[in-house]
């Protein structure tokens, strides 16, 4: 048991109070509303003759392009649309424009809607049509994205792989069947489909192999086609491998029960060191061969952490964690990576989750997601991938944590040779892979903390390799950051920089770089989280790990200036984790926050931070607090990713004994403080000095969301306060303790 376990605020002492917000609209002014009617009427025909003529196997409904007058907003005229025009929107392009569909059944009733709005007097329906610019059908070729359009244009025989993702809210039949058998019969002779699932969004995903003739068959006889790009591809990093030879080691017992899943190459079976961890093996490709170092590599640091070196030199491995091993990489009969596709990957860890995720709730990704056109990068500002929305909705349906890596700049060298380190990263191909832009798990990049002569980056600085923020939208990316590794300034390997693992072979010591080996450090500590603290959620772990990671010193010599986007909150702390410190109290709390309520948290902060006189002029206070959610997310919304968000208003006590509100604008906060809109993490830390008292503080939070949120939607969160003498002197937990300490009961379990 810990010494001094942190506290968990009971939920007897939150208070909940409703709010009182009310609704608004607005009405759109035109000029002629004859003319505008009848330029929606036309455009409503020609979306009829459409659905008269397609060929598409969904015959019930029209899908069409919504444009909005120029200042509207679709986020903020859905509503009126589904009510009052029988639209229903199903993807936002951009703001003022989204695609949708009409029931055929529906179209006469709006066509006789709309001829009132034009044609009468009093132009009936102002408030319910003025505000849409046009109604259109959807251009087939404007689904393909721009690098297929460039395949395409390209030669017409060349097959290339090809992802369809059609509309959702499809009729049932068409969503389990029909529309894939019709893509099928489209491409016919020009390609051959591969795989399918049915997304989390609704939609149907189908990854093909087509030709220029199959590609534009499903484009223009196939309305229901939301889009057709170029198909991912999966990379599993390789970088400076080196073995070397140890003696045979003793192996401590493990201490616990945590467990993690790792999606990889998979761990040869037989390994003495490898095997009394290995909860299970799973073979989910198909391939001529299978190279297991990567693999193992990631295993090793997961089971045994980042210190394998530190224990030869004792004759003893301490093992942290036992993993369920998924093999999702082989080989072909060149020793070429053969990877699943995307839509396999997805179905895999659906699958894998379904099954083991009451006992394993931390799931390992070290691979990331490549455009083939490009070979960069596949993260979009607009939209988050297939795979990232897929992990949010099972981290959030199953209360899992997925970590992922970040990603490595496999082309380092050839930037350096106009771009001296570390100015190469102002480019934005350098920033993270998908699925590492996933909003609900933890995203990990790596920092150096080994140097030599000839060293490309310095102590605790992030690795050369190790790919930048932000995610998608300018979410924080990556959040935290571990050892991975160090590279040379001329190229020329150096193990001595290099981080340390046992090897595929029992006997093997390997040596590599990346954030691959630094993810599964993250996961490690996730999964003894998870054992140790009763019943704790998602949102609490990952709030940890974020809430006790903290920038090294070294940082601050950097040479780039947004220092977030590389290490985000910073180094995680493990011990800290589970453990407060003597003059650092941390509080923690996980509930819900109801639809228009206010949920306010008390905790306590001792009198004598306040009371002490001889501080005049410094610091006597220091506040962190880390809030994490689990949104709502919807991949159709684009920018509009997340749905659900908690505002956060902190409340102290005054010196005249009054509560007063804190502003806490991030321009007045210590880094690494954090706040954005619908991202959901906030931290902040911040110091005090004068005009406060010490007694029962408080933080209050609200729940705001955009788009549709079921009205008894509750919002899950966890919050974590810590309450620190910044001189490091006074025993805060023991005065905390000694004051109020009977309200608060410890929070890891005794073992």
């Amino acid at each position: 048991m810990a010494d001094r376990p942190h506290f968990r605020i009971s939920s007897d002492s939150v208070v909940n109070r409703n709010t009182d917000f009310d609704g608004g609209g607005r009405s759109y002014t035109r000029n002629d509303y004859y003319s505008h009617g009848q330029s929606l009427l036309k455009g409503l025909r020609a979306i009829n003759q459409r659905i008269e003529t397609t060929k598409d196997v969904v015959k019930d409904r029209a899908f069409l392009e919504i444009k909005l007058a120029p200042g509207e907003k679709i986020k903020d005229r859905y509503k009126n649309l589904q009510n009052n025009a029988q639209i229903t929107v199903l993807d936002v392009i951009n703001e003022s424009t989204g695609y949708g569909f009409i029931k055929k059944d529906d179209i006469p009733y709006l066509s006789s809607r709309l001829r009132q709005y034009s044609e009468s007097d009093e132009h009936t329906g102002r408030s319910y049509f003025s505000f849409v610019e046009e109604l259109n059908n959807i251009d087939g070729f404007e689904k393909l994205s721009p690098q297929l359009r460039k395949k395409v244009e390209g030669q017409a025989e060349e097959k290339f792989e090809v992802t369809i993702e059609s509309f959702s809210n499809l009729p049932r039949e068409v969503l389990e069947l029909g529309f894939i058998e019709q893509c099928g019969e489209l491409i016919d002779k020009n390609g051959r489909i591969k795989s399918s699932y049915i997304h989390t969004s609704g939609s149907v995903v189908v990854e093909v192999e087509a030709n220029q003739e199959g590609v534009l068959a499903l484009a223009q006889n196939l309305d229901s086609i939301r889009s057709m790009d170029v198909s991912p591809r999966v990379v599993l990093p390789m970088n400076h491998p080196h073995a070397g030879n140890i003696q045979t080691l003793n192996i401590k017992d493990i201490e616990g029960d945590a467990k993690v899943c790792i999606f990889d190459s998979g761990t040869v079976e037989g390994n003495r060191y490898f095997d009394p961890f290995i909860i299970n093996r799973l073979n989910a490709v198909l391939a001529d061969g299978y190279n297991t170092y990567h693999g193992s590599f990631v295993a090793s640091r997961a089971i045994f952490r980042e210190n394998v070196d530190d224990q030869l030199a004792t004759g003893k491995l301490t093992p942290h964690v036992k993993v369920l091993d998924i093999r999702v990489f082989g080989t072909d009969t060149n020793g070429e990576t053969v990877s699943l596709s995307e839509s396999e990957l997805i179905n895999v860890i659906r699958q894998t989750v379904r099954d083991y995720h009451q006992e394993v709730r931390v799931y390992n990704l070290s691979l990331g997601f490549l455009n083939p056109v490009t070979d960069e990068t596949t993260l979009s500002d607009l939209q988050v991938t297939r795979i990232a929305a897929e992990l949010d909705a099972i981290s959030k349906e199953k209360d899992v944590l997925f970590i992922t890596s970040a990603g490595n700049i496999n082309s380092l060298y050839q930037k350096m040779i106009n771009t001296p380190y570390p100015n190469y990263f102002s480019d934005d191909a350098t920033r993270i892979l998908p699925p590492g832009e996933n909003f609900l798990g933890i995203t990990v990049g790596s920092v150096a903390t080994k140097t030599e002569n000839g060293a490309l980056g310095g102590i605790n600085h992030p690795s050369p390799f190790s790919r930048r923020g932000p995610g998608s939208f300018g979410t924080l990316k990556p959040e935290i950051v571990v050892d991975g590794g160090n590279v040379t300034t001329s190229g020329n390997p150096d193990q001595r920089l290099y981080s340390v693992a046992l090897g595929e072979n029992p006997g093997d010591l390997a040596y590599n770089v990346g954030t691959s080996f630094s993810a599964p450090l993250v996961s490690s500590y996730a999964a003894e989280l998870f054992d140790k603290i009763p019943d704790v959620s998602a949102n609490l772990v990952k709030g940890l790990l974020l809430h006790f990671s903290s920038h090294p010193n070294e940082i601050q010599t950097y040479g780039r200036t947004n220092k977030l986007e590389h290490i985000g909150f910073g180094i995680p702390d493990i011990e800290n984790c589970l453990e407060s410190l003597r003059s650092k109290a941390t509080y923690v709390y996980e509930g819900s926050v109801p639809q228009q309520t206010y949920v306010k948290i008390p905790f306590w902060v001792p009198s004598i931070l306040a009371n002490d006189t001889t501080r005049s002029g410094r610091k006597k206070l220091k506040l962190r607090v880390t809030l994490v959610w689990n949104p709502i997310t919807d991949r159709r919304k684009q920018m509009d990713y997340s749905l659900t968000h908690l505002n956060m208003n902190l409340f102290k006590i005054g010196d005249d004994g009054q509560e007063k509100e804190v502003q806490i604008p991030v321009s007045q906060l210590l880094e690494p403080s954090y706040k954005m809109k619908f991202s959901p993490t906030i931290r902040v830390e911040k110091e005090f000095e004068r005009s406060f008292a010490g007694g029962l503080w408080s933080i209050q939070l609200r729940m705001s969301h955009r788009w549709d949120v079921p009205e008894e939607y509750e919002q899950d969160f966890a919050l974590l306060v810590s309450v620190e003498d910044p001189q490091d002197t006074i025993n805060v937990y023991e005065e905390i303790t000694n004051e109020v300490g009977i309200r608060y009961q410890p929070l890891i379990r005794v073992r």
